[in-house]
């Protein structure tokens, strides 16, 4: 978050698993590392890596359907940042400790501000209808709309919605919101019903079972297997490492392992190897270039009025 000066730090509901390394960037040569990666891997995201907001994310998209509210986006954009705001909320005041959930740090504010009744608003810039946007359309979940709302597939994004709906449909806050169709004022009581069956650590066994076959499907999407196969073949190679090493594999592992991909000679396989074999290469250019950049202006730093030749940079870079 920006602090108004030119601090800038994570919002405390965001994971940081992070390595910070050291260098300077002008070129933007992580950018092609990081196509790669999306390439073998598609359908996540790492700022809240909280599996159950794409189930949670395709009911809010139901819900507004539900109500019957006009096919627009910014009528459904306040809508949904109230209703994403309800979760939140509700979730907190259900399990007050709890990590990752999307604008915790504002609901609690607003909770420890609140009497028996809770106004809520929207609670982040970026919220999670728009953070899981591209894992959702990646997975089969929903799909670009003209409107600017995504539509839910009914593949894969239906099914999904309407089980999440089935669970909450008969608390008091659904109940009110469906009759109404605004969402603005609500108890403790209602946001707590709400937050404890949406609890975003929680995800119960059909609801996984259903998110499982959407991550790792077992039958291809109407428009065939290309987003789905690369993600496919990377979790698998994921999960013969975690049964070799009886262990869950940490990411220096999996690297190590794609350094001697003789071991895997699976043909299926050869693929996604080759492409976190890319993944590597790009990126190690790309840390060596921001090292080497970062060293320059260090060696330039060290007297600013000074006019310093590149032959003598190089010397003074090749000498540390």
């Amino acid at each position: 978050m920006h602090d108004g000066i030119k601090n800038i730090s994570l919002p405390k509901w965001a994971i940081d698993e992070t390595n910070m390394v050291g260098g300077l960037d002008l070129l933007g040569l992580r950018n092609v590392a990081q196509t790669i990666s999306n390439h073998c891997l598609n359908g996540i995201t790492t700022i809240s890596p909280q599996v159950r907001y794409l189930g949670i994310r395709s009911w809010f998209i139901q819900i507004y359907e539900k109500c019957g509210l006009a096919d627009s986006y910014s009528p459904f954009l306040d809508f949904t940042s109230k209703i994403e705001s309800t979760v939140a909320i509700g979730t907190i005041l259900y399990k007050p400790n709890i990590v990752g959930v999307v604008g915790s740090t504002l609901a609690k504010e607003i909770i420890d501000e609140s009497n028996g009744q809770i106004n809520v608003k929207r609670l982040v810039q970026q919220l999670v209808l728009n953070m899981y946007t591209g894992p959702s359309i990646d997975l089969g979940i929903c799909w670009n709309r003209d409107s600017g709302i995504t539509g839910l597939t009914k593949e894969r994004g239906l099914p999904l919605a309407s089980l999440l709906m089935d669970k909450v449909q008969n608390t008091d806050l659904v109940k009110r919101v469906l009759k109404e169709k605004k969402v603005e004022t609500f108890s403790r009581d209602e946001l707590i019903e709400l937050g404890q069956i949406l609890s975003v650590d929680e995800i119960p066994e059909d609801e996984r079972e259903l998110l499982l076959d959407i991550v790792i499907p077992t039958e291809p999407r109407p428009s065939g297997w290309n987003n789905d196969i690369r993600r496919i073949a990377t979790y698998t190679f994921l999960l013969q490492l975690a049964d070799d090493n009886q262990a869950l594999p940490a990411i220096d592992d999996y690297f190590n392992a794609i350094s001697r991909p003789s071991k895997y000679s699976d043909s299926h396989l050869k693929e996604i190897l080759n492409g976190w074999h890319c993944y590597l290469i790009r990126d190690a250019l790309a840390v060596a270039h921001e090292n080497a950049l970062q060293f320059v202006v260090d060696e330039m730093n060290v007297d600013p009025q000074k006019t310093s030749t590149r032959d003598r940079i190089i010397k003074e870079v090749i000498s540390d």
